[in-house]
C-alpha cells in the first residue's frame, strides 16, 4: 500500500466526510469555493444534480491506512470535464505540500477520464490557492469576490 491513497468513499467514511463538510463551512482557511457543502446532505444533494452516485464522485484520502481527508470531482457520465471537490483535509494536514501531493494524485486518476479539471477556492484558503498556483492552474474569471477560480488541461499539464 502506498503511503497515500485516493479511493472511492463508502458509507463506512460518511460520519467522517460530514465532519469535514461542516469544517470546511466553519474554518474559512479550508473554505470551499463553489460549491460549497456545509454537510454529507448537501453534498449528497450536489452529486444528485450531476445524476451521479456518491462512490463514483467522492475518494477518501488516506495516509498510511488512515483517513485524512476527501476530494471528488462533479461530472456528468460521459463528460470531458471535471469541477473538483476540495481537498478537504484533517487540520493537520492541511499544508501547501500535502495539498500538492493530493492534487498530484488527483489528476494521476482523472489523466485518462477527462480533458479538464475546475477548481474553485474560497481567498482564504491560501495553502490549497499556493498548490495549485505552484502546479500551473490557469486562472479565470469569477464573478463572486471571494473565489478564485482555475482551470487545468490535464493533457497538456502531465505531459510537460
Amino acid at each position: 500500500m502506498k503511503p497515500l491513497n485516493l479511493r472511492p468513499a463508502s458509507k463506512k467514511d460518511f460520519n467522517f466526510i460530514d465532519q469535514l463538510c461542516q469544517l470546511s463551512a466553519s474554518n474559512q482557511a479550508q473554505g470551499l469555493g463553489d460549491p460549497k457543502f456545509n454537510n454529507l446532505q448537501d453534498l449528497q444533494g450536489k452529486i444528485t444534480e450531476y445524476e451521479n452516485l456518491f462512490h463514483h464522485c467522492i475518494m477518501t484520502i488516506e495516509l498510511d491506512g488512515n483517513p485524512a481527508g476527501f476530494t471528488g470531482l462533479l461530472y456528468k457520465e460521459g463528460d470531458l470535464e471535471a469541477t473538483v471537490i476540495g481537498p478537504v483535509l484533517l487540520e493537520q494536514y492541511h499544508t501547501r505540500a500535502f495539498l500538492q501531493i493530493v492534487l498530484d494524485e488527483l489528476m494521476a486518476k482523472c489523466i485518462n477520464t477527462f480533458d479538464t479539471l475546475y477548481i474553485n477556492v474560497a481567498n482564504q484558503n491560501k495553502h490549497l490557492i499556493q498548490s495549485i498556483d505552484d502546479q500551473k492552474w490557469v486562472a479565470s474569471k469569477n464573478s463572486a469576490s471571494n473565489i478564485q477560480s482555475y482551470s487545468l488541461n490535464l493533457k497538456r499539464a502531465l505531459t510537460l
